[in-house]
């Protein structure tokens, strides 16, 4: 059964409220200025703990906001727990502070140059109710680390976000427009000095 991300998630926010309150939670009602009613409940410890569920709700609220997708998609819980580990990554890759961020990888064809700054570059992607929503996101950092023969590891400290996509259920998104999306936001970092690592 679905029902709207909004209404779910004030559900969720509403039995993380009643968990978490120790003490009696007062409940009033206005109309047109007036008050109609105030009352005290005091919600019993049984009620499942649904704070990792309202999360990934709120993650979702963050995420339809940035890519202007309308808080009314309905969803399901299951689809929400299905795909919340995607949800929640996308939330963190662009909501976190880039600074956070150290990224590993491999690569036999890599070469430094020193005097340019690099870009580990990752397309992210989740899927909120019916609609896929993904990005290219751009780590970026100053010197790489070898860390082993072909092991590099870069600390970021800027992050940009590049082209975004947004598809409805039934609508694929063919390769050729994500790699030409990937190579117009190349060609922008490398106008900026930015070295780009394309993650797969």
């Amino acid at each position: 059964m679905e029902y709207s991300l909004s209404k779910i998630k004030n559900m969720l926010k509403l039995l993380t409220l009643f968990r978490k309150s120790k003490e009696e939670v007062i409940f009033g009602a206005e109309s047109e200025g007036q008050s109609l009613f105030y009352t005290g409940i005091r919600v019993s410890e049984g009620i499942e703990n649904y704070s990792g569920l309202y999360y990934i709700t709120e993650a979702s609220s963050v995420i339809c906001s940035h890519f202007n997708i309308s808080e009314d998609t309905p969803v399901s819980i299951e689809s929400l727990f299905e795909y919340g580990h995607s949800i929640t990554n996308l939330h963190i890759a662009i909501n976190s502070n880039p600074t956070l961020f150290k990224v590993e990888f491999e690569s036999d064809d890599f070469i430094d140059d020193p005097v340019k700054r690099k870009a580990c570059v990752f397309l992210q992607s989740a899927i909120i109710g019916n609609v896929s929503i993904g990005c290219f996101i751009a780590f970026i950092g100053g010197d790489v680390e070898l860390l082993e023969r072909n092991k590099w590891k870069l600390t970021t400290s800027d992050r940009q976000i590049g082209p975004q996509f947004v598809a409805n259920s039934g609508e694929i998104i063919e390769q050729e427009i994500i790699d030409h999306a990937f190579n117009k936001f190349n060609d922008l970092l490398l106008e900026q000095n930015i070295l780009t690592i394309r993650m797969v």
